[in-house]
């Protein structure tokens, strides 16, 4: 095994990059397997990210009630360096849903739909709180026939629920993916500063914000995705992901969440890819929404 370094470093609007490549002889063959690192610094965010350069292959497609979705098989390899965490690595390939969940799926699977901007079922489900999202992956799990990744001890929508993790590595089922897991599949093996774009002129055709979204959310999938085929991972909503902000408050139902992919409102660096901001898990708000992963 031999690595070589690329000298191409950039330094890009906060972002500083350098290129790897493992080369790696298996008889009188050579397969090349391409790392990134990227560290970026949005506000007092700090992220130093290795991903695997190499493209998902695996779309599937799943059928909920006569509701579709897709989830897309993203590659192992990757290594995130995140505030409080410290070095994360993405050991096994993950499965992540294409879109945003929506209105329509949520619906199906929950019950109701609290959602503010209601103009269309393919909308982003919002106004959703960290615990519902928990509740939607474990009755998805159960119609799929997989392993329940939560224990939630008390029912949906209680102030005072407290629930308990299980092991990712055993639980098959459906779950919010974690920080690091969401930031690889949005930088997609680019040094994109957003999900699909690397500057402000180009994010109109990846992302509805602030300057084109008339304030509200918009039918997922209408804009271009981004290297992996993941939507809307700028803007529209933000979306929970699994953990809090620091691994101490991880098991507490009352600890803040963290959010990532600013929304339809959001502006400037909290757009970026690297941006994350914590929010109190148990109140809904009209922007941020959700995806789901699960492990393979």
């Amino acid at each position: 095994m031999k690595n070589v370094l690329l000298k191409n470093n950039l330094i890009t609007q906060g972002i500083s990059s350098e290129r790897f490549i493992n080369i790696q002889n298996r008889g009188n063959l050579e397969y090349d397997y391409q790392f990134t690192k990227v560290i970026s610094q949005v506000r007092g965010n700090y992220s130093e990210i290795y991903f695997n350069k190499s493209m998902p292959t695996d779309l599937t497609t799943l059928n909920y009630k006569g509701i579709k979705f897709n989830m897309i098989t993203c590659p192992a390899g990757g290594k995130v360096n995140i505030n409080n965490w410290g070095e994360q690595e993405i050991k096994k390939p993950f499965m992540l849903s294409e879109t945003e969940v929506t209105q329509e799926l949520f619906l199906a699977v929950m019950g109701f739909n609290y959602s503010n901007f209601k103009e269309s079922n393919k909308n982003p489900v919002e106004r959703v709180r960290w615990h519902d999202c928990l509740e939607f992956c474990n009755i998805l799990s159960d119609y799929f026939g997989l392993d329940h990744c939560y224990t939630l001890s008390v029912t949906y929508y209680s102030e005072s629920k407290r629930f308990s993790l299980l092991s990712i590595e055993t639980a098959n089922g459906f779950r919010l993916p974690k920080e690091w897991e969401w930031q690889i599949a949005a930088m997609a093996g680019t040094n994109n500063q957003y999900a699909g774009a690397n500057d402000i002129g180009s994010l109109k055709r990846v992302a509805w914000f602030n300057a084109n979204s008339g304030n509200k959310t918009h039918p997922v999938a209408q804009k271009i995705p981004n290297e992996w085929g993941f939507y809307d991972m700028t803007g529209n909503v933000m979306e929970w992901v699994e953990n809090s902000e620091t691994p101490d408050q991880n098991n507490d139902s009352s600890a803040a969440r963290t959010v990532c992919g600013g929304a339809f409102d959001s502006s400037g660096s909290s757009l970026k890819s690297v941006y994350h901001a914590d929010f109190y898990s148990d109140r809904p708000l009209n922007n941020i929404g959700f995806r789901v992963a699960r492990s393979i």
